[in-house]
């Protein structure tokens, strides 16, 4: 019998403990660790500064979080390769454009995503390299549109993961 209490036991205080690293991460997450370069970009006239997400954890938590984003600022998420990527709103409070970018830096479309809707996916129409998110309103706004050209240069320390 008291082998199998402490089984028990056992098993109950790790998922206690679980539960409770669960809930803390959950609670008090309110920003991104990750470290992030920036550059700025140029489409059409129009001048945008930019946060790199080109880690896998910095891809995965992107602009969540924030309260505010800055007028022509925003966040380039690069990959290694082309994909068909895949978006969507989770803890993000800033309503945002999405632009998927091909390998040659072109606009393949263009998504309004709204925190109201935070599990809607926003995808690609084909396979992308880069993934741009603005201030909702900013493409329209700059007249950008599919098809634009991306002018940037990454800086030469990126380290693409």
């Amino acid at each position: 019998m008291k082998r199998r209490r402490a089984g028990y036991d056992l098993a109950a205080s790790l998922l206690l403990l679980v539960l409770a690293s669960w809930a803390t991460a959950a609670g008090e997450r309110t920003s991104c660790p990750h470290p992030l370069g920036r550059t700025s970009l140029t489409i059409g006239d129009a001048d945008l500064y930019v946060e790199i997400a080109a880690t896998e954890p910095a891809r995965q938590c992107g602009l969540a979080w924030r309260e505010a984003l800055a007028p022509d600022h925003g966040m380039l998420f690069v990959y290694r390769r082309p994909a068909m990527l895949r978006f969507w709103m989770r803890n993000t409070y800033v309503p945002l454009d999405i632009a998927f970018i091909d390998e040659h830096w072109r606009i393949i479309n263009i998504a309004t995503m709204s925190p109201t809707e935070p599990l809607r996916i926003h995808a690609a129409h084909a396979p992308a390299r880069f993934a741009l998110e603005t201030r909702a309103g900013w493409f329209a706004r700059n007249d950008i549109a599919i098809g634009s050209q991306v002018e940037v240069t990454l800086p030469a320390t990126l380290s693409i993961e």
